[in-house]
Protein backbone atom coordinates (compact mmCIF):
# COMPACT_ATOMS: atom_id res chain seq x y z
CA UNK A 1 0.00 0.00 0.00
CA UNK A 2 2.88 2.36 -0.67
CA UNK A 3 0.75 4.96 -2.46
CA UNK A 4 -1.86 5.21 0.30
CA UNK A 5 -2.57 7.79 2.99
CA UNK A 6 -0.18 6.15 5.47
CA UNK A 7 1.85 3.95 3.14
CA UNK A 8 3.27 6.77 1.03
CA UNK A 9 4.66 8.91 3.88
CA UNK A 10 5.85 5.71 5.59
CA UNK A 11 7.84 4.80 2.47
CA UNK A 12 9.38 8.27 2.37
CA UNK A 13 10.20 8.09 6.08
CA UNK A 14 11.83 4.66 5.64
CA UNK A 15 14.00 6.01 2.84
CA UNK A 16 14.88 9.03 4.99
CA UNK A 17 16.19 6.60 7.62
CA UNK A 18 18.71 5.45 5.03
CA UNK A 19 16.99 2.10 4.46
CA UNK A 20 16.84 0.62 0.98
CA UNK A 21 13.10 0.98 0.39
CA UNK A 22 10.76 -0.75 -2.05
CA UNK A 23 7.19 0.51 -2.42
CA UNK A 24 4.52 -1.97 -3.58
CA UNK A 25 1.10 -0.80 -4.71
CA UNK A 26 -1.64 -1.43 -7.26
CA UNK A 27 -1.77 2.26 -8.18
CA UNK A 28 -1.88 2.87 -11.91
CA UNK A 29 1.13 5.19 -11.82
CA UNK A 30 4.06 4.52 -9.57
CA UNK A 31 5.46 7.66 -7.95
CA UNK A 32 8.86 8.92 -8.94
CA UNK A 33 10.54 9.49 -5.60
CA UNK A 34 14.23 9.63 -4.90
CA UNK A 35 15.53 6.72 -2.84
CA UNK A 36 12.33 4.64 -3.18
CA UNK A 37 12.00 1.85 -5.74
CA UNK A 38 8.32 1.50 -6.64
CA UNK A 39 6.78 -1.71 -7.95
CA UNK A 40 3.26 -1.84 -9.36
CA UNK A 41 1.80 -4.99 -7.87
CA UNK A 42 -1.13 -6.72 -6.22
CA UNK A 43 -0.61 -8.40 -2.86
CA UNK A 44 -3.33 -10.93 -3.67
CA UNK A 45 -0.81 -12.28 -6.24
CA UNK A 46 1.30 -14.53 -4.03
CA UNK A 47 3.78 -15.33 -6.81
CA UNK A 48 4.57 -11.66 -7.39
CA UNK A 49 5.07 -11.16 -3.65
CA UNK A 50 7.63 -13.96 -3.47
CA UNK A 51 9.40 -12.63 -6.55
CA UNK A 52 9.67 -9.08 -5.20
CA UNK A 53 10.77 -10.18 -1.72
CA UNK A 54 13.55 -12.30 -3.17
CA UNK A 55 14.67 -9.98 -5.97
CA UNK A 56 14.79 -6.96 -3.66
CA UNK A 57 16.20 -8.91 -0.65
CA UNK A 58 13.43 -7.59 1.59
CA UNK A 59 14.03 -8.11 5.31
CA UNK A 60 11.22 -5.91 6.70
CA UNK A 61 7.58 -5.55 5.62
CA UNK A 62 5.36 -2.59 6.49
CA UNK A 63 1.89 -3.75 5.47
CA UNK A 64 -0.40 -0.77 4.84
CA UNK A 65 -2.27 -2.20 1.85
CA UNK A 66 -5.92 -3.00 1.25
CA UNK A 67 -9.23 -1.21 1.53
CA UNK A 68 -8.68 1.34 4.29
CA UNK A 69 -12.02 2.24 5.76
CA UNK A 70 -15.64 1.10 6.14
CA UNK A 71 -16.78 3.67 3.58
CA UNK A 72 -15.04 1.87 0.69
CA UNK A 73 -16.77 -0.82 -1.42
CA UNK A 74 -19.65 -1.07 1.03
CA UNK A 75 -21.69 -3.03 -1.50
CA UNK A 76 -18.89 -5.48 -2.26
CA UNK A 77 -17.96 -7.12 1.05
CA UNK A 78 -16.46 -10.15 -0.71
CA UNK A 79 -13.91 -7.94 -2.48
CA UNK A 80 -12.99 -6.19 0.79
CA UNK A 81 -12.58 -9.55 2.57
CA UNK A 82 -10.62 -11.24 -0.20
CA UNK A 83 -8.27 -8.26 -0.51
CA UNK A 84 -7.72 -7.44 3.14
CA UNK A 85 -7.70 -10.96 4.55
CA UNK A 86 -6.18 -13.08 1.76
CA UNK A 87 -3.70 -10.32 0.93
CA UNK A 88 -2.56 -10.28 4.55
CA UNK A 89 -2.26 -14.07 4.64
CA UNK A 90 -0.14 -13.93 1.48
CA UNK A 91 2.25 -11.43 3.04
CA UNK A 92 2.50 -13.25 6.37
CA UNK A 93 3.21 -16.58 4.69
CA UNK A 94 5.73 -15.07 2.29
CA UNK A 95 7.43 -13.36 5.24
CA UNK A 96 7.65 -16.70 7.06
CA UNK A 97 9.03 -18.58 4.07
CA UNK A 98 11.58 -15.97 3.01
CA UNK A 99 12.81 -15.18 6.53
CA UNK A 100 11.63 -11.59 6.88
CA UNK A 101 13.14 -10.04 10.03
CA UNK A 102 10.26 -7.76 11.07
CA UNK A 103 6.61 -7.53 9.95
CA UNK A 104 4.58 -4.42 10.83
CA UNK A 105 0.84 -4.62 10.07
CA UNK A 106 -1.38 -1.55 10.16
CA UNK A 107 -4.49 -2.77 11.90
CA UNK A 108 -7.25 -0.40 12.99
CA UNK A 109 -9.28 0.75 15.97
CA UNK A 110 -12.25 -0.43 13.88
CA UNK A 111 -11.31 -3.97 14.85
CA UNK A 112 -12.61 -3.20 18.35
CA UNK A 113 -16.03 -1.96 17.23
CA UNK A 114 -17.94 -0.81 20.32
CA UNK A 115 -15.48 -0.36 23.17
CA UNK A 116 -15.65 0.24 26.90
CA UNK A 117 -14.92 3.81 28.16
CA UNK A 118 -11.40 5.04 27.39
CA UNK A 119 -8.60 4.31 27.71
CA UNK A 120 -9.03 1.08 25.74
CA UNK A 121 -6.33 -1.51 26.34
CA UNK A 122 -4.91 -3.87 23.72
CA UNK A 123 -6.64 -6.71 25.59
CA UNK A 124 -10.12 -5.35 24.84
CA UNK A 125 -12.22 -7.85 22.85
CA UNK A 126 -12.87 -7.42 19.15
CA UNK A 127 -16.52 -6.52 18.47
CA UNK A 128 -16.25 -5.27 14.89
CA UNK A 129 -19.60 -4.16 13.52
CA UNK A 130 -18.63 -3.63 9.88
CA UNK A 131 -16.83 -5.69 7.24
CA UNK A 132 -13.75 -3.49 7.25
CA UNK A 133 -13.33 -3.81 11.01
CA UNK A 134 -13.80 -7.57 10.77
CA UNK A 135 -11.04 -7.83 8.14
CA UNK A 136 -8.67 -5.83 10.34
CA UNK A 137 -9.49 -8.02 13.33
CA UNK A 138 -8.84 -11.10 11.15
CA UNK A 139 -5.45 -9.80 10.04
CA UNK A 140 -4.58 -8.89 13.61
CA UNK A 141 -5.40 -12.42 14.86
CA UNK A 142 -3.59 -14.09 11.96
CA UNK A 143 -0.50 -12.05 12.75
CA UNK A 144 -0.70 -13.11 16.39
CA UNK A 145 -0.95 -16.76 15.29
CA UNK A 146 2.08 -16.48 12.97
CA UNK A 147 3.98 -14.82 15.79
CA UNK A 148 3.04 -17.53 18.30
CA UNK A 149 3.21 -20.64 16.13
CA UNK A 150 5.98 -19.77 13.68
CA UNK A 151 8.03 -17.21 15.60
CA UNK A 152 7.47 -14.44 13.05
CA UNK A 153 8.67 -11.17 14.54
CA UNK A 154 5.46 -9.32 13.83
CA UNK A 155 3.38 -6.56 15.36
CA UNK A 156 -0.03 -5.00 14.67
CA UNK A 157 -0.45 -1.26 15.09
CA UNK A 158 -4.10 -0.46 15.73
CA UNK A 159 -4.40 3.01 14.23
CA UNK A 160 -7.17 5.33 15.45
CA UNK A 161 -8.90 8.03 13.40
CA UNK A 162 -6.19 9.37 11.10
CA UNK A 163 -6.21 12.82 9.55
CA UNK A 164 -3.85 14.92 7.49
CA UNK A 165 -2.61 15.52 3.93
CA UNK A 166 -3.48 13.06 1.14
CA UNK A 167 -6.41 11.42 2.89
CA UNK A 168 -9.08 10.99 0.19
CA UNK A 169 -11.98 9.47 2.15
CA UNK A 170 -14.38 11.43 4.33
CA UNK A 171 -12.91 12.60 7.63
CA UNK A 172 -14.56 14.70 10.35
CA UNK A 173 -11.76 17.20 10.95
CA UNK A 174 -11.45 18.04 7.24
CA UNK A 175 -15.25 18.29 6.95
CA UNK A 176 -15.42 20.75 9.85
CA UNK A 177 -12.60 22.86 8.40
CA UNK A 178 -14.19 22.94 4.94
CA UNK A 179 -17.55 23.90 6.46
CA UNK A 180 -15.92 26.62 8.58
CA UNK A 181 -14.21 28.17 5.56
CA UNK A 182 -17.50 28.02 3.65
CA UNK A 183 -19.42 29.58 6.55
CA UNK A 184 -21.80 26.66 7.02
CA UNK A 185 -22.58 24.44 10.01
CA UNK A 186 -21.26 20.89 10.19
CA UNK A 187 -23.56 17.90 10.43
CA UNK A 188 -21.97 14.53 11.21
CA UNK A 189 -23.66 11.19 10.54
CA UNK A 190 -22.77 9.83 13.96
CA UNK A 191 -24.31 12.79 15.82
CA UNK A 192 -23.11 14.99 18.62
CA UNK A 193 -21.46 13.77 21.80
CA UNK A 194 -19.72 10.88 20.06
CA UNK A 195 -16.17 10.71 21.38
CA UNK A 196 -13.13 9.96 19.24
CA UNK A 197 -9.37 10.13 19.45
CA UNK A 198 -7.57 11.59 16.44
CA UNK A 199 -4.10 10.85 15.11
CA UNK A 200 -2.15 13.08 12.75
CA UNK A 201 -0.55 11.25 9.85
CA UNK A 202 3.02 12.20 10.84
CA UNK A 203 2.47 10.75 14.31
CA UNK A 204 1.17 7.51 12.79
CA UNK A 205 4.24 7.30 10.57
CA UNK A 206 6.45 7.94 13.58
CA UNK A 207 4.89 4.93 15.29
CA UNK A 208 5.48 2.78 12.20
CA UNK A 209 9.16 3.70 12.05
CA UNK A 210 9.51 3.12 15.80
CA UNK A 211 8.00 -0.35 15.38
CA UNK A 212 10.55 -1.17 12.69
CA UNK A 213 13.48 0.13 14.74
CA UNK A 214 12.54 -1.37 18.12
CA UNK A 215 15.06 -4.06 19.16
CA UNK A 216 12.25 -6.22 20.55
CA UNK A 217 8.46 -6.07 20.63
CA UNK A 218 6.99 -7.19 23.93
CA UNK A 219 3.42 -7.21 22.63
CA UNK A 220 1.78 -8.55 19.49
CA UNK A 221 -0.26 -5.35 19.15
CA UNK A 222 -0.21 -1.71 20.20
CA UNK A 223 -2.92 0.94 20.10
CA UNK A 224 -1.66 4.01 18.23
CA UNK A 225 -3.85 6.99 18.99
CA UNK A 226 -4.03 10.60 20.06
CA UNK A 227 -3.61 11.73 23.63
CA UNK A 228 -7.12 13.12 24.11
CA UNK A 229 -10.57 11.58 23.81
CA UNK A 230 -12.55 14.35 22.15
CA UNK A 231 -16.38 14.52 22.13
CA UNK A 232 -17.72 15.89 18.87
Amino acid sequence: GAMGFLGYPAALAAAAEGWETTGFDLAQRAAKVADVHFVRGDFTDIHQIYRVLRERSIDTIIHTGGFSGPMLERDNPYLVCSTNVIGTINLLEAARVTGVRRFVFLSSAHAYGDTPPPPVSEDAPFRAHDIYGATKASGDLLLRAYRGQHGLDAVALRISNGYGPRRTTREAIRTMLQDAFAGRPTSLDFGGGYGRTYLYVKDAVGAIIAAVKAPTLAQAAYNITGAEFMPM
